[in-house]
């Protein structure tokens, strides 16, 4: 509840700053001053991460149409320099162990199955490690 009324207050403080100093507000889906949603795959696995999402969820199961404009992000690379990425994919029969980092700090790891995950404009995902079986 916390974290939620911090990111609201974050939020309504660059609207409203946009809205004082004359600049356009933020469109969904894009960075925030110099904000934006990033991935960062620490593994040897190549993984895919969408630059659009079109729910209110946080989660998509494989194979939904949600997340789009999907790009390939290679083993070792980052995703910074592309704009806002809004999720990455974790792949049939994978888990992925991720630290996420935001604007406050340290969000903590997730331990993740199959499927799409969203992300936030201020949020780094550092994909650390992984394991996947029968692949």
């Amino acid at each position: 509840m916390k974290k939620a009324f911090m990111r609201s207050a974050a939020a309504i403080a660059v609207l409203t700053g946009a809205t004082l100093t004359g600049a356009p507000a933020a469109n969904a889906g894009a960075c925030v001053g110099s904000m934006c949603g990033t991935v960062d795959n620490q593994t040897s696995l190549g993984i895919r991460v969408a630059m659009n999402w079109c729910s209110d969820s946080r989660y998509e199961p494989l194979g939904s149409s949600c997340p789009s404009q999907i790009r390939g992000l290679s083993p070792h690379s980052s995703t910074n320099g592309w704009g806002d990425v809004d999720a990455y994919e974790v792949p049939y029969r994978c888990t992925f162990w991720v630290d996420i980092h935001n604007f406050w700090g340290w969000e903590g790891t997730k331990v993740q199955g199959a499927g799409w995950y969203k992300i936030d404009t201020d949020d780094v995902a550092y994909i650390r490690n992984y394991e996947c079986r029968g692949v």
